[in-house]
């Protein structure tokens, strides 16, 4: 799959690239090979069988060349991905604001994400709610 890198020339390096769809992963190589190359292994590392949702490729040149990565120093190509293979599945659910509020408060005491949260609960089911380890939102 084809993804936007933003490429700038170092001076004694080479090449420094950005994905902009998959934050914090940025790369260097010497050639446009070894930077296409280096992209693929760092998004494989963070992501293959990982529970991180791969994104779809952004395509909008006028969203990427607005972009805070842009600044005018470098020159945006695609480069192929190869598609990582994610273990989440995006779920959308509604839930009372409350909930959420409560979800999101035990999370953030946890100094955890609240999908985390849900991941570590869903080990509680069937044990007695004195003893689950999301007790906090079952005795909420």
């Amino acid at each position: 799959m084809e993804y936007p890198i933003f490429i700038t020339r170092q001076e004694s390096s080479g090449y420094r690239g950005w994905l902009p769809d998959f934050p914090g992963v940025d790369v260097k190589g010497g050639s446009y090979d070894e930077l296409a190359n280096a992209a693929n292994d760092r998004v494989d590392a963070l992501y293959d069988q990982h529970a991180r949702l791969v994104p779809s490729p952004t395509t909008d040149m006028a969203a990427l060349q607005a972009s805070c990565i842009d600044d005018g120093e470098g020159i945006w190509r695609f480069i192929d991905i190869a598609r990582p293979t994610s273990c989440s599945v995006l779920v959308l659910l509604c839930l009372p604001k409350e909930l959420v509020d409560t979800i999101d408060a035990v999370a953030k005491s946890r100094h955890i994400s609240r999908e985390a949260l849900v991941a570590e609960c869903t080990k509680g089911i069937g044990v007695p709610a004195s003893r689950s380890s999301c007790h906090e939102l079952v005795l909420a």
